[in-house]
């Protein structure tokens, strides 16, 4: 063997190494996202349950609405840029899935005023988590009229999705729900749902589980 030759391998296979090296070390540090329900004392998953500011008057009238949110979290060691959470939603017989955009929690469209703001893209910071809105069941409080009965709290109301297509849920009916989170570098893990509404005010804190 010639014997520049096996200086040249040991050159190519030390150029490998560094480069197998660097390869794990960024690999190591890039954005890992992670899905789960929101959590609060305990409760998972944690339905929030708010009243609504009228548009009308800026007062605090008696209509509120339950919302269930999801946490994603960066585990990784690098920001995860531009991420958008999308929803993919299957009903009960149906064969074409529909897909949807969700809200980040903290784009208040009392700040943000047009969709394109309130439904930007986010930055999450490596050990970073932010909720993302992903259902609500907006109600009213005031007394039925007599002919909606004791049911009148939510009738005429469904669950619907936090999108800029909003989407309603049926009574008695079930949903697959599948939630990604989408970075310019990098793409969660799906996190997958199964939702399953009564039609009851109370049924909501228990319409959707994990699975």
């Amino acid at each position: 063997m010639n014997e520049w030759v096996i200086p040249l391998l040991s050159a190519i296979a030390g150029a490998g190494v560094a480069v197998g090296i660097r390869e794990l070390v960024e690999w190591l540090r890039k954005p890992n996202l992670k899905i789960d329900f929101e959590e609060h004392e305990g409760q998972k998953p944690y339905i929030l349950d708010l009243f609504l500011e009228s548009v009308v008057t800026g007062a605090f009238e008696r209509e509120k609405a339950k919302f269930l949110r999801l946490n994603v979290r960066n585990a990784g060691r690098k920001p995860a840029m531009n991420c958008e959470a999308k929803m993919v939603l299957l009903k009960n017989g149906s064969k074409e899935p529909l897909r949807l955009s969700l809200h980040w929690s903290r784009r208040d469209p009392a700040t943000y005023k047009t969709l394109d703001e309130i439904y930007k893209p986010i930055h999450l910071n490596a050990r970073d988590e932010e909720p993302v809105d992903l259902l609500m069941l907006h109600y009213c409080l005031r007394e039925p009229l007599d002919y909606l009965r004791e049911d009148s709290i939510v009738t005429g109301k469904f669950i619907t999705s936090m999108s800029p297509r909003e989407y309603s849920f049926e009574r008695n009916t079930a949903y697959r729900i599948q939630v990604t989170v989408y970075a310019s570098n990098t793409i969660s893990k799906p996190f997958n749902l199964k939702l399953y509404w009564d039609g009851t005010l109370e049924g909501f804190n228990g319409a959707v589980e994990g699975e």
